[in-house]
């Protein structure tokens, strides 16, 4: 379910279109159409990315911020590169196969 919300909202084009290698979900959350305003996007998002990081689907890195923090940098790693739609086909369609009822 987790890849198909991240299919169906274009996070993986995101990437693809991203000015560096990794970003972080706060700058994914950005570049998302604004549906709600409800503040939790972010942390959302976050914790999606974080279970395909751990399929390695994508790569995960952290960045130490100036107020002492962290935040979580994401990328796309070959195997999460095969999900992002293209010209040339993408395995992002048998993922809404799998889902289908018809197949059940």
């Amino acid at each position: 379910m987790v890849l198909n919300a991240i299919i169906d909202l274009n996070v993986l084009e995101i990437f693809d279109q991203a000015p560096a290698p990794e970003v972080s979900a706060t700058y994914i959350v950005s570049k998302l159409p604004q549906t709600s305003n409800n503040g939790h996007g972010s942390s959302a998002l976050d914790r999606m990315l974080r279970l395909l990081a751990a399929h390695s689907l994508l790569s995960c890195s952290t960045r130490k911020l100036e107020n002492g923090g962290f935040e979580r940098l994401y990328g796309v790693t070959r195997a999460g590169k095969f999900f992002i739609k293209s010209k040339h086909g993408s395995l992002a369609s048998f993922s809404f196969i799998s889902r289908s009822r018809a197949l059940a």
